[in-house]
């Protein structure tokens, strides 16, 4: 078991003797055998979590503390609340346990520079998992199991999640006990059938062991060969979102909505996956019927263009941005321009809208050239207006009830600016900030979007003014 477990940390865990590693142990026979195995080749500390659920568990932790100092191993305690965290959080008993006791793990990681956080599950635990995985639902991910190395986790983006037994099987941990002189502690809640994973082990797979005799070792094989394949779907799986992802920060994702509608089923499902897990590092699933929900409503969005998901996330789109973020997110605005205040200035002039997007008015020196500049330019952020004998000032502002404009292509007729935004699909958010450019009171140009009926350039303007917004990372609007 030495031999075998020194090529699994190596090759698996990718684990290294110079750092120290983190060992939870909770007394059971499987984190006691992993202590003994690793503290022959690595630097460990020994930490257990106390979850305060069993009158026996201070004891428990007292014992643990006396086999840290036989191994002459730093001893880390840490306890809390169970019960109360669980209420606190709509977790069962089980999920607020794991979630405090990992959570304590990897804290104690960071605070020792430790290189991984390592646990003792075994192959039993594995076909335990992928049995409760595939009755709650589950993909390829899940069927897969538990891996030797996580990272990320849901408990850090830095430090590894080790499981360097997953290839052991209980009754072999069990032998290594009772040849080495182990006593392992004997945990009573291990026998409480209430918790969903002990039916599954006490119930279920001896149930299922009488029709198909060796089935943990074909659960466990099928396990292994779909961890695999996994590793391949992950390598297409991010090289997709290289290829969708337009923008993420804190609380939001943005995916490119037509080539994420144009990817095969398979891959959009681990995209909005992947897209979740970004938002919800903590989460450890993500059901079925809130993938599909995303990918329906990229395929056929509402008319509100948007909807809630689930987990306290919403899902948007705007112009071809799909955007998945928290209910209360700011969402980043500098793909558009927009005003904070607003501007009177003298022609010619520069304007720093303030969140990188600059505005330019020139005065053409050529009228023709400028004519037919006008005519070939198929920027939506580039204007050539007929001045005539105007005042050279222009007013740079934001909308106000009641607007209207009279866009080129209407014979001169006009429209509410309202009306306008919402067929030109400017995105609700961005409408009260977008600038428009004015002469007077008279709306000249929309950036963007349309040229005022009255400002267009003709063979008999007398003279021409030049607009331009321009943006390093400039998002043109769809037309």
């Amino acid at each position: 078991m030495l031999n075998h477990l020194r090529e699994v940390t190596q090759k698996k865990c990718a684990l290294i003797n110079r750092t120290p590693i983190i060992i939870g142990v909770s007394g059971g026979a499987d984190s006691l055998v992993l202590l003994d195995l690793l503290s022959k080749d690595y630097q460990v500390v020994v930490a257990h979590f106390n979850h305060c659920l069993r009158p026996e568990s201070s004891r428990d932790a007292q014992i643990i503390e006396k086999i840290a100092q036989h191994y002459s191993l730093p001893f880390i305690l840490g306890e809390g609340d169970v019960e109360n965290f669980a209420q606190a959080n709509h977790l069962s008993i089980e999920e607020a346990a794991r979630d405090m006791r990992y959570r304590f793990l990897f804290e104690q990681a960071e605070k020792n520079k430790a290189q991984a956080v390592a646990v003792g599950h075994h192959a039993d635990d594995q076909v335990e998992t992928i049995l409760m995985h595939l009755l709650r639902g589950t993909g390829l991910d899940g069927l897969s199991g538990m891996a030797y190395h996580s990272l990320p986790n849901p408990w850090n983006s830095r430090i590894p999640l080790v499981r360097p037994l997953l290839q052991i099987w209980r009754s072999e941990i069990n032998n290594y006990c009772a040849e080495n002189k182990i006593s392992p502690l004997i945990d009573s809640t291990n026998a409480d059938i209430t918790y969903f994973r002990n039916r599954i082990r006490q119930n279920l797979i001896p149930e299922l062991e009488s029709y198909v005799p060796g089935f943990r070792k074909r659960i466990w094989r099928t396990a292994d060969l779909i961890g695999n394949d996994r590793i391949l779907l992950e390598e297409q799986t991010e090289n997709a979102w290289q290829a969708v992802l337009m923008n993420s920060g804190l609380g939001y994702v943005v995916l490119h909505c037509h080539i994420f509608n144009n990817l095969l089923l398979g891959l959009k499902r681990r995209l909005i996956r992947k897209a979740i897990f970004f938002l919800r590092q903590d989460q450890r699933d993500v059901d079925y019927d809130l993938v599909q929900r995303a990918i329906n409503f990229a395929s056929q969005p509402p008319t509100t263009k948007e909807a809630d998901l689930g987990l306290d996330l919403k899902i948007s789109i705007e112009e071809d941005q799909l955007i998945i973020s928290d209910r209360n997110s700011d969402l980043p605005t500098s793909q558009w321009p927009q005003l904070v205040a607003d501007f009177m200035l003298d022609i010619p002039a520069e304007l720093d809208l303030g969140n990188g997007w600059i505005l330019k008015v020139e005065l053409p020196l050529d009228k023709e050239s400028a004519i037919n500049d006008s005519r070939k330019s198929q920027n939506p952020f580039q204007a050539w207006v007929s001045w005539g004998d105007r005042e050279l000032k222009l007013l740079v502002r934001r909308r106000t009830a009641g607007d209207r404009f009279h866009p080129l292509g209407m014979d001169g007729r006009s429209m509410k600016i309202s009306d306008l935004m919402v067929n030109e699909k400017i995105p609700r958010r961005a409408r009260a900030g977008w600038p428009l450019i004015c002469s007077g009171e008279e709306i000249i140009w929309i950036p963007g979007y349309r040229l005022s009926h009255y400002f267009r350039v003709t063979n008999i303007s007398k003279s021409v003014v030049k607009l331009s917004l321009n943006h390093q990372c400039r998002h043109i609007p769809a037309k």
